[in-house]
């Protein structure tokens, strides 16, 4: 018995349950859709192309179910609401179903909707103004024509004025001309739906005396270079009406590569935008010219035009210098990275000589100047001055642009031991060890670091050999000490002790891999500096032992970790592959480092020249 009554439980919560999770009671019948209104209410309706109908439906459920909507076409759905717009397009018969779902059933509601062609009654003007056919103006009006129509379509119907048989077609009935001429002249009004079509005239006679005194020259016209690439100023006295008073109806201004002295070359020049609007006669006016090639020199010359159209004889030329694009910056010294007095800055023949700071500035290069130069002698013919010349590509000008330009100074090997036998100059040193030779397949931009100081995680490390104790770490610090002061940059390195954050990482190793010690970027930026570099020291024997020679190997693996390559000469400290006869950092390597840490982390080197 107990088993039976959980099974009818059961059954009853199911049934239950049933009842929220679907719409349709399944043990109670479905009662369909009832509407309650619809709209329009006509059945059978008619319309015309062109126009639009909106149909609606509104019904309830007896079982409360959720009801869907659609509004059929045939075979097409034209809503899923419980309304739709039906627009009729062609000419033709439609019926439409409107139907309310509640899941299972649906109850409809149709129309019956018929199209006809859109019936277009020919368009007859039935009022204009003026209303009288003759009229009479005096020469120099301006007269307002209007008419209307009926039945008027604007969508449908063209409006024509005719005058002197000349067409103006007007989206309006409406139609405003000034006569600037003696005469009697017709002027027709025309209304055309594509098919039939309706006009009006008027007679007008136009009488009186014209004006034709034209304004006064403009002979005090003044002009500037603007502070804007491609702009002038300009001010003049605002010329008169009537040669000397009243005030001008508009001013033409004009620009040319020559002066502007006759007829033909006005109209040759080129008409320049944004004129003021004239004041009375004697007020001053001004303006700016703008969208000129900056740079480069121009003509301009300026005439008024009264409304007659009489124009001004021409007036006096300027010849002006369009702004241009200025450049500023300082010259700055490789080897100290100080400011250079005395050095000629050049481009496209424009040129200015540093003042006590190295500062320069040239004012208005045209939009085409390719490069900018800097060279301490003016006219070098060869002959080497106190610094190599400077020489750096620009690109594409728009705007004034500041740019810094380094040079190097002419420098002496004064260390290395057989300097003749290997490099040319210093410059050619320079070029290697900074890894910027320029040859085919090598380098000519320098990526170095882009912050100083370093910071550089050395760990203490001491080995023993027989009797003998060595703190590498010692050795490290000396080697970080020795290029700082050799090179006079305070601070060029700092020890950290997080390891996961250091610039550089010292690593101890006893696996000889390639070499016993060497130097390797572990980490690249995205713009090609250096992330993160490594040191591996190989603290066994090898064919540089670490007990004899510890000074020598961090002096040189930290001059790769300044960026340094290898050094032919035996008297620099960077010699590669072999022992150099030096412990420590070189004068000549010193003013490689200096030179490579006084200009921008990416830097071409080979703007660098030697003359």
């Amino acid at each position: 018995m107990w088993k039976r009554i959980e099974l009818a439980t059961v059954l009853v919560l199911m049934l239950g349950v049933g009842s929220c999770l679907f719409q349709n009671d399944p043990l109670v019948p479905n009662t369909p859709p009832i509407i309650k209104s619809y709209q329009p209410v006509e059945t059978y309706i008619t319309l015309e192309v062109l126009e639009s109908i909106t149909l609606v439906l509104n019904a309830i459920d007896p079982d409360n179910d959720q009801l869907e909507y659609r509004f059929l076409l045939g075979d097409s759905i034209l809503s899923t609401e419980n309304r739709a717009v039906f627009n009729a397009v062609s000419a033709g018969k439609y019926r439409i179903e409107g139907r309310a779902y509640d899941g299972s059933v649906f109850t409809f509601h149709d129309w019956h909707i018929t199209v006809y062609e859109k019936q277009i009654e020919p368009p007859v003007i039935v009022w204009r103004n003026p209303d009288q056919n003759d009229v009479s103006v005096v020469v120099g009006d301006t007269l307002d024509f209007h008419f209307s129509v009926d039945p008027d379509y604007p969508d449908l119907n063209i409006y024509l004025f005719k005058l002197v048989g000349v067409n103006f077609y007007t989206d309006t009935p409406d139609f405003e001309h000034r006569f600037m001429e003696l005469g009697v002249f017709n002027l027709r009004g025309i209304v055309w739906d594509g098919e039939y079509g309706d006009t009006v005239n008027w007679d007008v006679n136009v009488t009186g005396f014209p004006d034709t005194i034209h304004p006064s020259s403009i002979i005090d016209l003044e002009g500037w270079t603007g502070d804007s690439p491609g702009t002038i100023r300009l001010e003049w006295t605002a010329p008169g009406d009537d040669t000397t008073s009243g005030k001008t109806a508009a001013y033409i201004v004009r620009t040319s590569t020559t002066p502007v002295l006759s007829e033909c070359d006005w109209r040759d020049a080129s008409d320049k935008n944004g004129e003021p609007l004239p004041s009375e006669a004697g007020t001053r006016e001004s303006m700016i010219v703008s969208g000129l090639n900056p740079g480069t020199y121009t003509f301009v010359t300026i005439r008024a035009i009264d409304d007659f159209f009489n124009l001004s004889p021409i007036g006096n030329n300027v010849h002006l210098l369009i702004r241009g694009i200025d450049a500023e910056g300082y010259v700055i010294d490789l080897q100290t990275g100080h400011g250079v007095e005395g050095i000629f800055v050049s481009a496209d023949g424009k040129m200015d000589t540093t003042d006590a700071s190295g500062r320069y500035q040239i004012d208005n290069l045209p939009l085409y100047t390719s490069q900018i130069a800097a060279r301490d002698e003016l006219y070098g013919g060869g002959f080497i001055g106190d610094y190599h010349d400077m020489v750096c590509p620009l690109g594409d000008l728009n705007w004034h642009f500041s740019l810094d330009l380094y040079i190097m100074p002419v420098i002496e090997f004064v260390s290395a031991v057989n300097p003749e036998e290997y490099y040319s100059d210093f410059l050619d040193f320079f070029r290697q060890l900074s890894l910027t030779t320029g040859r085919p397949t090598e380098p000519t931009i320098k990526r170095n670091w882009n912050h100083l100081p370093i910071t550089v995680y050395n760990p203490e490390f001491v080995v023993r050999h027989d009797t003998m104790t060595l703190d590498l770490g010692e050795f490290c610090r000396g080697a970080m000490e020795d290029w700082e002061i050799k090179t006079g940059k305070d601070h060029l390195f700092i020890e950290t002790q997080d390891e996961s954050e250091a610039d550089v990482r010292v690593v101890y190793d006893t696996i000889l891999v390639n070499h016993p010690h060497y130097v390797k970027v572990t980490e690249v930026n995205p713009d090609g500096t250096p992330g993160r570099k490594e040191i591996r020291i190989y603290t066994k024997y090898s064919g540089v032992w670490v007990f004899r020679y510890a000074d020598m190997i961090y002096a040189h693996e930290f001059g790769h970790i300044l960026g340094m390559g290898h050094s032919y000469d035996n008297g620099h400290i960077m010699l590669g592959l072999t022992r150099p006869k030096v412990r420590h950092v070189s004068v000549d390597e010193a003013n490689v480092a200096k030179i490579m840490f006084n200009v921008p982390y990416i830097f071409d080197f080979d703007h660098i020249k030697r003359n």
